[in-house]
């Protein structure tokens, strides 16, 4: 029972000499926060402690550590000064502490977001005004004052009203428009998942239904058929050896001379990763003899797969090439209001589509996909070429792929001069009624 009791009573006892060194500690820092040697070592020899142990102890107690509780007290301090006195901002800076003044507008800026000497210059200002003002108030009459003092007032009221019905609309509007365009990309990231399932079900119905059918379908004919059945969007279909010799193609092709396969970025992902279905970057698949040479832009996708024992070889890489057209209707219709647009990058930063794709690649427009690669899904704040711009972020299954929508931050452009308009408006419809 004794030993029961005494547990309580000796954490009650830590607790309360806990208690006691924090406040200690910081009666020590308010005393000696204006010398600039003031250091953990200084306080603990002080207080007869270890610096580690008051160090976990102060952390703990405080949620700060020692060197930025040091530095709110100083900064507090050189605040109060500046308001307080007319001492120049160097004489603030050794009086609390900083014999560096350079440091001291570091440290001050980083903490306030403005330097010591635009605050002393706003506070001054402040000074001066009320002077003027107390000149002028000891001159008027009281009748004067008090009709000044209403009229003010009432200005101020309505300015203020007409301010926050400002914000609170410019608010709702941005959470409507923020919902619509998020609406409108995952609608646009639905269609572009159903065409890329779409191809990756012709994928694997050429693998699982022709290449490793045990009912011995032509590979020719099932090539054939699944191409004639989707030749509206695809472009080709191809099976090559390992080696990268074409096996079997619909339609109907041949390579031309001096073509290596093997070489192509699709064709080495398919070897390389030989569990995955790989799409590729927007190319020109100039593989085939064409004798127009009309050339198609295309998406491919690509797979390791067993072929069939007729053609001699064990591995190849089936070849299925999207039409881009298909993807390029996807989006080429689809805009974010009057200045917004959705493009399609992929996890490196690549350009898959984007309105002004040609000009962007020419070096002639400027886009921030490389960074948009890296958003997480959601919606961004950004500055691009000093413009404001929301950014909504939408990741494409199976791919890696993003679908990213910009529209141009109106409520961060909108100019001082119709913000004056709009509240000039709002008060002398008040000040009417």
């Amino acid at each position: 029972g004794v030993q029961t009791c005494a547990l309580p009573i000796f954490v009650q006892r830590r607790e309360n000499m806990t208690i006691d060194i924090i406040k200690e500690a910081k009666e020590y820092i308010q005393e000696n926060y204006a010398n600039p040697e003031l250091s953990v070592e200084m306080l603990c020899s002080s207080l007869h402690l270890s610096p580690s142990y008051f160090s976990t102890v102060f952390k703990k107690e405080t949620g700060q550590n020692y060197v930025a509780y040091l530095t709110d007290v100083r900064l507090n301090k050189a605040v109060e000064l500046l308001n307080h006195t007319d001492d120049k901002t160097y004489i603030i800076a050794a009086k609390v502490g900083y014999p560096e003044p350079n440091y001291f507008s570091y440290v001050f800026k980083k903490k306030f977001g403005v330097s010591p000497k635009q605050i002393q210059r706003k506070i001054i200002m402040n000074r001066k005004f009320y002077q003027k003002w107390n000149a002028f108030y000891s001159k008027v009459s009281l009748r004067y004052v008090i009709w000044g003092a209403f009229t003010l007032t009432a200005l101020l009221g309505a300015v203020l009203m007409g301010t926050s019905f400002y914000n609170r609309f410019s608010l709702q509007l941005q959470g409507i428009v923020e919902k619509q365009n998020r609406a409108l990309i995952e609608q646009v990231n639905n269609t572009l998942t159903s065409e890329l399932r779409n191809i990756m079900r012709i994928s694997d119905s050429l693998y699982f239904s022709v290449l490793k059918s045990e009912e011995n379908v032509p590979v020719e004919e099932g090539f054939a058929l699944l191409y004639d059945t989707n030749k509206s969007s695809i472009q080709n279909i191809a099976l090559f050896s390992k080696e990268g010799d074409l096996l079997v193609s619909a339609p109907a092709a041949k390579l031309k001379p001096g073509v290596d396969v093997t070489k192509e970025a699709w064709f080495q992902n398919a070897v390389t990763q030989t569990e995955n279905q790989h799409f590729s970057r927007p190319h020109v698949q100039n593989l085939f003899v064409n004798s127009k040479g009309n050339y198609a832009h295309v998406l491919t996708l690509s797979r390791m797969v067993q072929v069939p024992d007729a053609y001699e070889v064990q591995d190849g890489v089936l070849l299925i090439d999207l039409k881009y057209e298909q993807l390029e209707s996807i989006f080429k219709n689809v805009s974010l209001g009057e200045e917004g647009y959705i493009y399609l990058v992929d996890g490196a930063g690549n350009l898959i589509y984007h309105p002004q794709q040609q000009l962007i690649l020419d070096g002639i427009e400027q886009e921030n996909h490389e960074k948009a690669s890296a958003y997480k899904d959601g919606v961004h704040d950004e500055v691009f070429e000093g413009q404001h711009r929301k950014v909504t972020i939408k990741s494409v299954g199976y791919t890696g792929w993003k679908i990213v929508g910009v529209v141009s931050d109106k409520a961060a452009q909108l100019s001082t001069v119709k913000n004056i308009i709009f509240l000039i408006a709002l008060v002398m419809s008040f000040m009417l009624i």
